[in-house]
């Protein structure tokens, strides 16, 4: 009953005084806003992180570099063939429990033509694992390379939807068409599906079969290749595979150990580890916005007081109890950061989206954090009571007989 009483009191005390009360929620407003956007920037862009991390392969993808040789195998370097195709099919043979083994032979940028249209594109050789690995889907009508193609060194090309638009106009149209570069025709096979995990390179890249690549691209004794990846089928696997690759490409390199079989495991925790800074950091920026709120609530209630003295020795003096001073002090408190609380979520909307128009899609999306708006408005009730505890103690400690002398 006497909390009933203090809200209702307090609820009248802040519509009698509007302005006064707008002004001491304005850092609340502001803090809330700031800390829903500031969560939602970087939700964003771990989130556009994550998308491209699972769209090359995920957590369980191996990579095979080139690597120094020990000391004592340097003189002897020059016996190792490199990382080469025959790498590719020895890992084939000896990893059955692979889920996926790809290759790539990279061509970088080069001009595709058309017959009336000229668009340059990144092309990469690669073998019909990669398609799955990172997730490039074909439109209806088309197909991505197969083993058969790879086999052949057929003069076959996979494009982008970007790519295929700047071409032809039409994606659709794109299948069956040809197209030149380097002095060399490819048929069109495929056209790959856009989705939100595009980044300015997925949408600019082209596929051709790496043997193709190999053959009409690469120096006559040259058949070396640029990228090999082994994609685990759980992370359990990761350590037996890693073992049983390197024991192939020992074989495969005459004994020289010229390669390092590297995981992603690192990869994942400096993401995770980011992550966490930029919500410590920017989450502690807009905590302190919400701590200067605070202080501007206790300002104002503390201002108040000295407006409302004789009020509360009126109050003491027909029965009211220090307690009940107390509870109406920290209800007003706690109604000015909740109504404060709630106008920041409704701003942090429209602050989310004004971000959205300004951050370029490809950079990052802006994303509405519902955790972000929970832990902002608990933050805001959390500053309101501590904001009002020390007006409300020094408004409960005021001498009845001192408080209706105040003039």
């Amino acid at each position: 009953m006497i909390l009933a009483s203090a809200i209702v009191h307090g609820v009248r005390e802040i519509s009698s005084h509007k302005f006064r009360s707008l002004l001491s929620m304005i850092g609340i407003i502001l803090g809330v806003a700031a800390l829903v956007a500031m969560v939602g920037v970087v939700e964003g862009m771990m989130s556009g992180f994550r998308k491209t991390f699972e769209a090359t392969g995920g957590i369980e993808k191996m990579e095979i570099e080139e690597a120094e040789p020990p000391i004592n195998q340097r003189p002897f370097a020059h016996r190792s063939p490199k990382r080469t195709m025959k790498d590719y099919y020895a890992l084939q043979a000896s990893l059955p429990n692979a889920r996926r083994i790809s290759a790539e032979k990279n061509i970088n940028w080069s001009p595709l033509q058309s017959e009336t249209k000229r668009e340059w594109s990144r092309i990469r050789g690669t073998t019909p694992e990669t398609f799955e690995i990172e997730r490039f889907y074909i439109q209806e009508g088309g197909r991505a390379i197969s083993d058969w193609d790879v086999v052949q060194k057929n003069r076959v090309m996979v494009l982008s939807e970007r790519t295929a638009s700047r071409l032809f106009g039409n994606p659709a149209d794109a299948v069956g068409q040809n197209v030149s570069t380097r002095g060399i025709v490819f048929t069109i096979i495929g056209v790959i599906e856009p989705d939100e995990a595009d980044s300015w390179s997925r949408s600019r890249v082209t596929f051709i079969p790496i043997s193709t690549a190999i053959h009409y691209f690469a120096d006559p004794d040259d058949d070396t290749i640029n990228d090999l990846g082994v994609q685990a089928a759980t992370m359990e696997d990761i350590p037996e595979l890693s073992d049983q690759i390197e024991r192939t490409l020992l074989s495969t390199h005459r004994g020289i150990q010229d390669f390092a079989v590297e995981t992603r495991e690192k990869e994942l925790e400096d993401f995770q580890e980011l992550e966490r800074s930029f919500v410590y950091s920017l989450g502690g920026v807009a905590a302190i916005t919400l701590l200067v709120g605070g202080i501007g609530i206790a300002n104002v209630m503390l201002a108040s007081i000295s407006q409302r003295i004789r009020e509360i020795g009126i109050r003491k003096a027909v029965g009211a109890k220090g307690s009940d001073i107390f509870i109406q002090f920290v209800a007003e408190a706690l109604i000015i950061s909740i109504i404060g609380g709630f106008i920041g979520i409704i701003a942090s909307v429209g602050l989310v989206e004004l971000l959205r128009g300004f951050i370029p899609a490809d950079k990052g999306h802006v994303a509405l954090s519902m955790r972000a708006m929970g832990w902002g408005f608990m933050f805001s009730v959390v500053v309101g009571f501590l904001s009002g505890v020390f007006p409300a103690i020094k408004a409960a400690r005021l001498p009845v007989i001192d408080a209706l002398r105040y003039e």
